[in-house]
């Protein structure tokens, strides 16, 4: 969190942050940025939380807000998982050990947490995804009438949410709503078919209208082809597969994460834990894996290129599937006596293995990275300059001629977002100028690497 201090708009903030400015309204904010985007509800979040002035502390705030919706859903799944097995002071624990793990396999933290458009897209993704789940499980878990119609209109509601978030939550979605009504079926919930069939109906509706939207159209144009008909969709998955393989390597060899697992494992046999749903051992196993390679095919599909953002999202969304295969796990074991005595301190096991792998700097790639950046002053540098080019573009009068400003020199990996390029005709250059009132702007030289779109 202490580095958000130094951080600023990068990429496509300053098109959003710009649109804010110039149209002066959140909703006509985000019906433009509905021209390239066909999920609703991600759009407005961007609207909403976007900060309009680059110059202010807006996006300073949105790291430490980003940070801090993600603890607060992991506590709060994990209180709805195990809500008669934790403690407040547990839940925080087990929320702080997997944010933990979160960040120290995080592919880009500053596509996930400091560039501000991109962040509050995808958090808020998961954030709804983890609502809809949560609200459809304690709508299966009901016995009694009472009280069911307000369950299942918040549930509908969550769901319409959800499917305007992301596409790949929206495939998800979908997914769960198939999977409740047939859990329903197959559980004799025979008061819960109809409406569950309906809620699926109406999932398979908006799927209709996301992927006929004309936002859709022009993102799968990007990818070089006019319509999903054209791709090459044997080898895009072969090639979204062997990415998704190398990552599960990554993931599965990281010492906190198994060693979190572990001890959660433990933990989950002390407390007894019993799962609310009775599920196959498999089937939450087998659905972590295969959503999980949702994140690497549907962007390879839809648009042609597996950003960091996408790897990360898909990352978080794995250890939240990983957690509850691990509560059906330890109830496996527990049932086949392979657990008969489980020790106890589960919890300070998990805290240490937590602190002993984070303490390890060879290992830790991003701690590593944010401490450079902060102890050698790159991170300050770098908002002095940026602060110096605000002030040059509040004082030059917008001309026929692009300004030509100074190359970017101090460029900290965590929160720096790429610089612009000497064509004055790049879409980075023409928003950022575009927010100042210039027509477009240009750098005296190239950085090493600079803004893809």
């Amino acid at each position: 969190m202490y580095i958000s201090r130094y951080n600023h708009a990068g990429a496509d903030d300053f098109e959003v942050s710009g649109l804010l400015v110039h149209t002066q309204s959140i909703w006509q904010t985000a019906m433009a940025l509905m021209k390239r985007s066909a999920s609703y509800t991600g759009v407005l979040a961007q609207a909403l939380f976007q900060p309009a002035d680059v110059q202010g502390i807006g996006f300073r705030i949105v790291p430490i807000g980003i940070v801090l919706v993600y603890l607060v859903t992991f506590y709060t799944g994990i209180a709805a998982l195990l809500p008669r097995h934790s403690t407040t002071s547990e839940r925080w624990l087990f929320a702080l050990a997997c944010f933990a793990v979160f960040f120290r396999l995080m592919e880009s933290p500053m596509q996930t947490i400091f560039w501000s458009m991109s962040a509050i897209g995808y958090t808020s993704g998961y954030v709804l995804a983890i609502l809809f789940i949560a609200l459809l499980t304690r709508y299966l878990c009901i016995d009694s009438s009472v009280g069911m119609a307000g369950k299942y209109i918040m549930v509908i509601v969550a769901m319409l949410l959800a499917m305007g978030s992301l596409p790949v939550v929206s495939l998800l979605t979908v997914g769960l709503c198939a999977g409740a009504l047939l859990y329903a079926l197959l559980n004799g919930q025979r008061q819960k078919r109809l409406a569950l069939g309906f809620l699926l109906l109406l999932a398979l509706l908006v799927l209709a209208y996301l992927l006929t939207a004309p936002g859709t159209a022009r993102r799968i144009s990007e990818g070089g082809h006019q319509s999903l008909v054209e791709r090459p969709i044997l080898s895009l998955a072969l090639f979204a597969f062997n990415m998704y393989r190398d990552y599960l390597a990554k993931w599965f060899s990281d010492s906190l994460f198994m060693l979190s697992s572990v001890a959660f494992i433990g933990w989950l046999a002390e407390r007894r834990v019993v799962p609310q749903l009775r599920l196959p051992l498999w089937l939450p196993f087998a659905a972590t894996f295969a959503f999980g390679y949702l994140w690497f095919f549907t962007p390879k599909l839809l648009v042609n290129y597996i950003a960091s953002r996408q790897i990360d999202t898909g990352l978080v969304f794995f250890i939240t599937g990983w957690i509850l295969s691990l509560v059906y796990l330890a109830d496996f074991l527990q049932r086949q006596k392979f657990l008969r005595e489980a020790g106890r301190g589960w919890h300070s096991v998990v805290f240490g293995a937590m602190l002993l792998t984070l303490l390890l700097p060879q290992y830790v790639s991003n701690m590593r990275h944010m401490w450079v950046d902060i102890r050698s002053g790159s991170a300050a540098r770098h908002d002095m300059e940026i602060m110096q080019r605000y002030q040059i573009m509040r004082r030059q009068r917008a001309g026929n001629q692009p300004l030509v400003l100074d190359t970017l020199q101090a460029l900290p990996l965590t929160i720096w977002k790429g610089d612009f390029i000497p064509d004055t005709s790049n879409w980075a250059n023409r928003s950022f100028a575009h927010y100042f009132g210039h027509t477009t702007i240009s750098v005296k030289q190239r950085t090493p690497t600079h803004i893809q779109k």
